[in-house]
């Protein structure tokens, strides 16, 4: 009894241990065959659940509508979303798992023309709105995933504690 209690304490620790895997910066990756400008957001939750929580993020708060594009990619083409700029835009976004870190990284790309991508340095209050956007995608998204995590794991402490009053009875 004593041994998998600790077993699930050791587990827990190690879950808020990972749990501080969160880095968001300028980033460049590949797009149109192309290394393109684009905010690269790194976090430990897989890319599946992330690109639904984007999608829906998205669509619920700023009426935006991602389609999915090849694999894990996300996209809206000739997109207004006014709360980043007046302007049409294509909308991408990737999600990459590196197996080696168990990290997802998140590239949010956005293309104003045949060869024109968001920048820091060419749009900068168009930029700094879609990384506030971003940001406060992640502290939400990540919020609600550790807190189903904690859920989980609360969950388990207290059927090990039931099972383990049962058998002194």
């Amino acid at each position: 009894k004593k041994i998998i209690l600790l077993s699930v304490f050791v587990y827990a620790f190690s879950l808020i241990g990972k749990s501080q895997i969160f880095n968001i910066q300028d980033g460049t990756a590949v797009n149109d065959d192309k290394a393109r400008p684009c905010i690269t957001v790194t976090f430990e939750p897989d890319a599946s659940e992330a690109k639904k929580a984007w999608k829906s993020y998205l669509r619920k708060k700023y009426d935006l509508k991602l389609k999915n594009d090849r694999g894990n990619d996300l996209k809206a083409e000739e997109a207004v979303f006014p709360a980043v700029t007046s302007r049409t835009m294509d909308f991408y976004t990737r999600f990459q798992k590196n197996k080696d870190e168990n990290t997802t990284k998140m590239n949010v790309f956005v293309k104003f023309g045949y060869d024109i991508y968001l920048n820091k340095t060419d749009n900068p209050s168009e930029y700094a709105s879609l990384m506030s956007i971003i940001k406060d995608f992640s502290v939400e998204f990540l919020r609600t995933h550790y807190n189903d995590r904690l859920k989980d794991l609360n969950s388990e402490l207290a059927k090990i504690g039931r099972a383990s009053c049962r058998e002194r009875v």
